[in-house]
């Protein structure tokens, strides 16, 4: 197995609100010495507007195009005997220059059998919606890589875990980890973000009544205001409730301090 890093590409038009669309995935193997970077394309630019009709999409279009050169051009150097001197490529002092409303998010690592396997997944996971509904990835792809990020940490798990709250109710966890750590994933979209509040309800409560550390991992993929709106007070509701909030992007490097600290 060998350890991916990544960092996800976003814009975000408020750093008050933090409300923000995914552009593309950067994927770095320093054992391979392989670098991509993985982004949308201007037929997906609906979205973009649906987020932000103020969004300058030829803007877009150059930061793009200018990563996606950039990175090759790293890659290029990489490869080449002449620059057998020059420093490995650093993907967390790369990203950290990008601190406008186009950024990436906090390097992350997990680990897989070769490069290409990490590239297709990371790109079903993160970008899925900028799929055709014909060809979008199914959840199944979301929980596999769940499963994956809690074995690049060699944690102790046991999946779709049954568990009861104080009244002897129910609950299940998609995960249960190290005999602690219950993790609880919610997809919030356009299309589901009011039909799941009840369950979001539900969950708050048990997070406050239940000895369990509950991790809930929210993969927020909304793009109305109004649906933005709703997603706010979902994720602020669990917040309140639940030990540990994080969006998807986040889960690995939240498990590697749990698994330092255990």
């Amino acid at each position: 197995m060998k350890k991916i890093e990544y960092s996800v590409f976003s814009y975000s038009p408020s750093f008050v609100t933090g409300e923000r669309i995914n552009l593309g995935v950067l994927v770095h193997c320093t054992e391979d010495n392989k670098i991509v970077f993985e982004h949308i394309k201007k037929k997906h630019y609906s979205r973009l507007q649906a987020f932000d009709d103020e969004l300058n999409l030829d803007v877009v279009t150059r930061i793009l195009d200018m990563l996606e050169s950039d990175i090759n051009d790293v890659q290029l150097t990489q490869n080449m005997p002449l620059f057998d001197n020059q420093k490995t490529f650093n993907l967390k002092e790369y990203v950290k220059h990008f601190v406008n409303e186009f950024s990436f998010t906090e390097v992350a690592s997990v680990c897989y059998e070769n490069f290409s396997e990490a590239v297709d997944e990371l790109k079903k996971v993160f970008l899925r919606l900028y799929y055709s509904k014909s060809e979008r990835p199914s959840r199944a792809v979301e929980q596999s890589f769940v499963e994956r990020v809690i074995n690049t940490y060699k944690c102790d798990y046991l999946t779709k875990y049954n568990t009861k709250d104080s009244f002897g109710l129910s609950m299940k966890y998609d995960f249960w980890v190290n005999k602690k750590y219950g993790i609880k994933i919610f997809n919030i979209t356009d299309r589901n973000a009011r039909m799941i509040a009840n369950n979001i309800r539900a969950w708050a409560w048990y997070c406050e009544h239940s000895n369990n550390d509950t991790i809930i991992v929210y993969n927020k993929m909304v793009s109305s205001l109004k649906e933005i709106e709703i997603a706010d007070k979902i994720i602020d509701i669990l917040k309140s409730s639940a030990k540990y909030v994080v969006n998807l992007e986040a889960l690995s490097n939240l498990l590697s301090e749990l698994s330092v600290s255990k």
